[in-house]
């Protein structure tokens, strides 16, 4: 969702608004800074402004599914509106954020998505607040993406490396589902170096890890062998797929790989 974004400079009020008149706002791309700078001999109080930015679109709602819109990246705080529903501000400017767009979905009318980018230094946002030595710009810097979605997803995973250097190295998965429960859901969990499958496990979708055993030989990584394997976990409802969520992990010492926050794919 990079592409024919309206720039409008500096928010006035009721920019945000769906009938708001930006037929003279600049049409861009993202990723997109809020104010070109030249390379040196520049006031950096000059980005340091809140800025608007929308982006009209038409998507039907999608029945038994969810619809997010993904930011990567925004610089400093974020509040997004939807058709003149506030969905809420996010703070900070160095981590993805989301927000559920299913509810404000319909067949019927367009859409108008706005973002006031707030990229003044605010004590209540780090690294503000104390003396920083570079500077931050701002926009909205990072890619936006649409994110359709089952009503019950993975939403995060956890993979946790346990006694590599031991003889009974496993790694522990976590999965952090989002979304009601309807009947039984399942994980099938898999360790993967490329296409061959090295572990998995199954187990019900309650929270608890699963763990993965038996690895066989594993590389650990290092600065010169920088190995990378992928864990892979697929939720069931029943005996169908309905999502799938993987990242990749490496271990020195496996490296544990923390939450991931890139998607790869979603069965529909």
């Amino acid at each position: 969702m990079n592409r024919n974004w309206l720039y409008g400079g500096r928010a006035v009020a009721g920019c945000a608004a769906p009938d708001f008149d930006d037929s003279k706002f600049q049409r861009v791309t993202i990723p997109h800074s809020n104010k070109i700078f030249p390379w040196h001999s520049f006031d950096e109080k000059d980005f340091q402004f809140v800025s608007i930015y929308r982006r009209h679109f038409k998507l039907a709602p999608q029945p038994g599914r969810r619809v997010f819109v993904d930011f990567a990246g925004v610089m400093t705080a974020a509040t997004v509106t939807i058709n003149g529903h506030k969905l809420g501000e996010y703070r900070g400017g160095y981590t993805p954020f989301s927000f559920d767009l299913t509810p404000h979905l319909r067949a019927d009318a367009s859409k108008v998505l706005a973002v006031e980018v707030d990229s003044t230094e605010r004590p209540d946002i780090p690294p503000f607040g104390e003396n920083i030595d570079y500077l931050t710009f701002g926009g909205i810097y990072r890619e936006v993406a649409l994110r359709s979605v089952p009503q019950v997803f993975i939403e995060n995973l956890f993979a946790k490396p346990v006694d590599v250097l031991g003889d009974s190295g496993r790694v522990e998965v976590k999965c952090l589902l989002n979304g009601p429960a309807a009947g039984t859901l399942t994980l099938k969990v898999e360790l993967r170096d490329g296409a061959r499958v090295l572990a998995s496990v199954e187990g019900p979708a309650s929270g608890q890890p699963l763990t993965l055993t038996n690895l066989g030989s594993i590389d650990l990584w290092d600065l010169d062998r920088p190995k990378l394997y992928t864990v892979t976990a697929r939720l069931y409802q029943g005996a169908t797929p309905i999502d799938e969520y993987s990242t990749r992990i490496g271990s020195a010492g496996l490296l544990t790989s923390g939450w991931s926050v890139r998607r790869r794919y979603s069965p529909s």
